[in-house]
């Protein structure tokens, strides 16, 4: 039995309506069962998980148990009780221009979004370190092996010489001597050290279900932590690969961000919905990455860091996820951080009691390692 809904009216009106099921539409109006649980989980991992997912605070990590990973994720998508139903999110290779407002019609905004997306990975963490302070998010799950989930992406590619580092290299006799360093951004209350980067498992390519069954998700463990800003919620993490197929299609997406400049008539540079539309890439509840559009409210400042606030939907999941916003300089940010993806501010956490989302901290001081991989080697 399936019921047609309509899309929210704020984007494009021409949308495609979805179809969604009659148990969604049971979500929806906010009569599916409490007491359903997946049916691998006992009591006690049930409880596990629920402590877990609920000590990381605001922050929105997906928190699994035991069970089938995909079946796990799946069960969290279809019982989300912050967006029942997902009606704001759109898959990803979905993305076009009938998805933006009315009055965005340039298909650079739609070229940008697709290439971060391109460029946005599914963190897996299957250990939560010693290391975090007591309060911080997780921190009363320290040296539990329940995994956690979010989102990150790709901020450079650096090409090396020597043994490579990778696992695989590691217990080789023969490590590959030819090798990429990836660094990727994400949140600090997703990977928060050296000790959860090793246990975090990198998902590129994970578009939808497809690019599973097809193998074109490639999938690397990081190695360590390069940055972490533990009061910023910020972290760079690194990955190790010799795979010169996976490095070559990151750098020439990264050059793609480059390139693209939003060039358009005065009328829609001059419109204030330009200067605050805000779009997240995500992996909602470990699925297959999301497109959402919104709108970015008055940065939160203290001191020197700049923390964005944005009614633009996320789920668990979400956490550390690009937050783009096209037009950064109007609200005291970065002037350049659209046109790189080493200036975007992960997302942060949900403050549910504002209804609002949160960044991580950004600043207009930003040190020499943020720069784009073209000006660092200058």
């Amino acid at each position: 039995m399936f019921f047609l809904l309509q899309h929210a009216p704020t984007p494009k009106s021409s949308r495609t309506p979805r179809y969604i099921t009659a148990e969604a539409t049971s979500v929806l109006m906010g009569n599916l069962n409490s007491a359903l649980h997946p049916p691998w989980f006992s009591k006690e991992e049930r409880e596990a998980v629920k402590r877990k997912r609920n000590d990381q605070g605001d922050h929105e990590c997906e928190v699994f148990g035991r069970g089938p990973e995909a079946a796990e994720s799946a069960f969290a998508w279809e019982n989300c009780t912050k967006n029942c139903g997902h009606l704001q999110f759109i898959p990803a290779p979905e993305f076009c221009l009938d998805h933006l407002p009315e009055w965005c019609t340039l298909p650079t905004v739609v070229d940008y979004v697709k290439t971060i997306a391109a460029l946005t990975v599914r963190l897996r963490v299957t250990y939560t370190s010693w290391g975090r302070p007591d309060g911080y998010s997780f921190s009363n799950h320290r040296g539990s092996d329940i995994p956690h989930s979010g989102s990150g992406w790709v901020r450079n590619v650096y090409p090396c010489n020597g043994a490579c580092p990778c696992v695989e290299c590691v217990e080789s006799s023969s490590p590959r001597q030819k090798w990429y360093e990836v660094h990727l951004e994400t949140a600090c209350h997703v990977v928060f050290d050296t000790q959860e980067a090793r246990a975090t498992k990198v998902d590129f390519f994970y578009d939808d279900e497809k690019a599973k069954i097809e193998k074109k998700v490639q999938t690397i463990q990081a190695i360590k932590t390069h940055t972490t800003d533990e009061k910023g919620d910020t972290c760079t993490i690194v990955c190790a690969t010799h795979n010169e197929n996976l490095a070559s299609k990151l750098m020439q997406y990264l050059k793609e961000t480059e390139k693209i400049k939003f060039f358009g008539p005065p009328q829609v540079w001059s419109l204030p919905e330009w200067q605050r539309m805000c779009i997240i890439v995500s992996h909602p509840h470990g699925q297959p990455k999301q497109v959402t559009v919104g709108k970015v409210c008055d940065p939160r400042i203290e001191g020197d860091r700049r923390y964005l606030t944005y009614i633009t939907d996320t789920c668990p999941g979400s956490s550390g996820a690009p937050v783009l916003v096209l037009k950064f300089d109007e609200i005291g940010l970065c002037k350049y951080s659209a046109s790189y993806p080493s200036l975007l501010p992960p997302h942060s956490q949900w403050l549910q009691l504002r209804g609002v989302n949160q960044s991580s901290a950004t600043s207009t001081a930003y040190p020499e390692t943020y720069y784009p991989l073209k000006q660092r080697n200058k």
